[in-house]
């Protein structure tokens, strides 16, 4: 999915840059451009940010998969599962 329309950035793309590890919305606007342009990107991206640092270090009661984070993004919905 597009997160950035103006720089042609995909959730993808900023995924496998925050996989390289210690990255944020500085990097991303840096290395991606993202939200240097029109900023509507800025708030999707931000949460990505947030959400996989959260999945990256997941406290012991509560489990997120990637494809759940897909269709969070997506919908606004909560798809956490707690155990």
């Amino acid at each position: 999915m597009y997160v950035c329309l103006c720089n042609g950035v995909t959730d993808t793309q900023i995924t496998a840059l925050l996989a390289e590890g210690e990255k944020g919305m500085r990097d991303l606007r840096q290395e991606l451009k993202v939200g240097t342009q029109c900023g509507r990107c800025t708030c999707l991206a931000r949460q990505m940010v947030n959400r996989f640092y959260q999945i990256s270090e997941p406290d012991s009661s509560a489990r997120v998969t990637h494809l759940h984070l897909c269709d969070e993004l997506a919908t606004g919905a909560d798809t956490r599962q707690v155990a």
